[in-house]
């Protein structure tokens, strides 16, 4: 039988120009599907700035749709200094979505999103970020002060040893001071709600602090949008698609709705 492939192309242009994936739009501060091709904002007018990050298919085989980040390169997607006025104020509140898939099962400590610059950059500007762990689990790290000192450490119980697509969303209460800080984190993957473990503590419990360093996927970036890690040390190697960040938390009926 002759297949027709212009036709078969030429369907899947039409699903991929007419799917929506579902969005929750209440508090919604900033999102990026990049289903055009770049890294601009859909929502809140912040355009990301690509490094040696490509456009490639997303997780419904949909051409140019997502971002491919490679660990060889300094792959990353900086958005500025900005959402501080979210993430930054005494006890907020936000939410970050995104989806994610691993290019390399040993990619320890590779970033998905951070704000988040220190030494090797010159300077102190921790603020927070997520990153896959040494054994494959998801760590997000908040900061009291824009120095080390004062740090907690989040991490999920589920590992993600396969190169599928995954949805993660972390939802931060900045009001919440019980568990020494463990309980200011919700971390859905999945869909599913973790049982997560305070992996690291130092110092003392305050609030997210507004620093300099810029916004980024795949990378941590200082004050000036240079990427930090020369080592490509906490590059991330994979897919990215559908970022976006809220000034509330998300009710798991929510997350099940951008799941």
């Amino acid at each position: 039988m002759k297949v027709n492939h212009i036709r078969i192309f030429s369907v899947l242009l039409l699903f991929c120009s007419i799917i929506s994936n579902s969005q929750v739009t209440e508090g919604l501060v900033s999102s990026y599907l990049f289903n055009d091709g770049t890294a601009n904002a859909d929502v809140g007018g912040i355009d990301g700035s690509v490094s040696n990050a490509y456009t490639t298919t997303d997780r419904f085989g949909c051409p140019d749709h997502a971002y491919r980040f490679y660990l060889a390169e300094d792959s990353f997607i900086s958005l500025g200094d900005n959402f501080d006025d979210v993430t930054s104020v005494p006890d907020s509140s936000f939410s970050v979505s995104v989806w994610f898939k691993l290019g390399l099962l040993d990619n320890d400590y590779g970033v998905i999103f951070t704000k988040y610059s220190h030494g090797s950059c010159s300077e102190n500007q921790h603020q927070y970020e997520l990153r896959i762990s040494a054994d494959n689990k998801l760590d997000f790290g908040y900061f009291s002060t824009l120095s080390w000192t004062d740090m907690r450490l989040i991490q999920s119980t589920s590992a993600v040893n396969d190169t599928n697509w995954h949805h993660v969303v972390i939802n931060y209460d900045g009001s919440d001071d019980s568990g020494d800080g463990l309980n200011r984190v919700e971390m859905y993957l999945d869909n599913i709600l973790e049982t997560t473990v305070l992996s690291a503590s130092t110092g003392t419990l305050g609030n997210v602090q507004d620093g300099t360093a810029h916004f980024a996927f795949g990378a941590r970036l200082d004050s000036w949008g240079n990427k930090c890690d020369a080592s490509g040390s906490t590059q991330f190697d994979g897919k990215l698609d559908d970022m976006a960040l809220y000034n509330r938390n998300l009710s798991a009926a929510e997350v099940d709705i951008l799941y």
